[in-house]
């Protein structure tokens, strides 16, 4: 109910009317991703409350067309795919980079660009 409270009242509403006195936050979270399937045809256009848009609406993961989804095991394996397939010689080498990211593990990306 606390979660109800903070809702935008409409929505409160509108998960009423569905589930009647029956507040649970099972509940509330089924309504919620079948209200998404109803309301959200795609990342930009989705008629909730932005605040409980499911997430997968706000990352555009599946709107982007990737060539190369890196990991970070195979970190120095794929900076040299990416810089052969794209034709570009980085300026920072995989060295300076592998140093940078051990020197700073758990720093923002920020401070691992300079």
């Amino acid at each position: 109910e606390k979660i109800l409270n903070n809702a935008n009242p409409r929505m409160v509403e509108d998960f009423r009317i569905q589930y009647g006195k029956n507040e649970t936050f099972t509940n509330f979270v089924q309504w919620i991703l079948d209200m998404s399937q109803v309301n959200c045809r795609t990342n930009f256009e989705c008629g909730l409350d932005t605040h409980w848009i499911p997430y997968h609406f706000n990352c555009g993961f599946c709107d982007t067309s990737y060539t190369v989804v890196g990991r970070l095991e195979n970190f120095e394996e794929d900076f040299r795919f990416i810089q052969q397939i794209s034709g570009i010689k980085l300026e920072k080498t995989e060295e300076t980079i592998k140093t940078k990211v051990n020197q700073n593990k758990g720093e923002s990306k920020e401070s691992l660009a300079k």
